[in-house]
């Protein structure tokens, strides 16, 4: 081959490189290319692939690459028969599990994670899943809608509790109720979504 021909071989596969890399989306090395949503209390799920806004909108909520996660201990306010979590399961080549995440929504004190990860590529449920707090809530649930893993229309996240607006044109609120603010008519915390019926 001429130096000519090569040198044009070479310029062509490097052109090719920087189009791909300029269309992909942010993958780390090492690190998951998509993740799977599964509402199971809702019976839905959805797919989120790397070069999708709300893919990096759910890392940043989330902070998946935070090396700080946690205690090995369940918080006081998750409830031990809590199985209607939603679940994040991070794959790598969408197909190797990377990690999965728990989220629950307390009443007492807003969501929580719980992280089942093995960072060495070995199986994600041999360690003890790791327990610490979403970074970014708002977000989180603005992906969760967008996604279509909830009814909702609208999501407002407090401190202590947390409102839907479904698209049936109910609201459903969750959380701290010490004022009435849950709007169902009493003083009673709920963990899951009471209907709106006094205003």
């Amino acid at each position: 081959m001429t130096t000519r021909r090569l040198t044009l071989a070479v310029l062509a596969l490097l052109l090719a490189a920087i189009g791909w890399s300029s269309t992909a989306g942010t993958a780390y090395a090492g690190g998951p290319t998509s993740v799977l949503l599964v509402n199971p209390s809702g019976g839905r799920a959805a797919a989120l692939y790397h070069s999708s806004p709300d893919y990096q909108r759910l890392v940043d909520a989330i902070n998946a690459y935070g090396s700080d996660l946690g205690s090995t201990d369940r918080p006081d306010s998750v409830s031990e028969d809590a199985t209607d979590a939603y679940r994040l399961t991070w794959l790598i080549h969408d197909m190797s599990i990377w990690r999965i995440d728990r989220i629950y929504s307390t009443a007492d004190d807003g969501l929580w994670l719980q992280t089942l990860a093995d960072e060495t590529g070995r199986d994600p449920f041999a360690r003890p899943g790791r327990w610490h707090r979403v970074a970014q809530p708002e977000a989180l649930t603005a992906v969760l809608t967008s996604t279509g893993l909830t009814d909702a229309a609208a999501i407002t996240v407090g401190t202590l509790d947390s409102c839907a607006l479904i698209n049936d044109g109910t609201v459903r609120c969750w959380g701290s109720n010490w004022y009435g603010q849950l709007g169902d008519g009493t003083n009673t915390d709920s963990n899951t979504p009471v209907t709106v019926t006094v205003l």
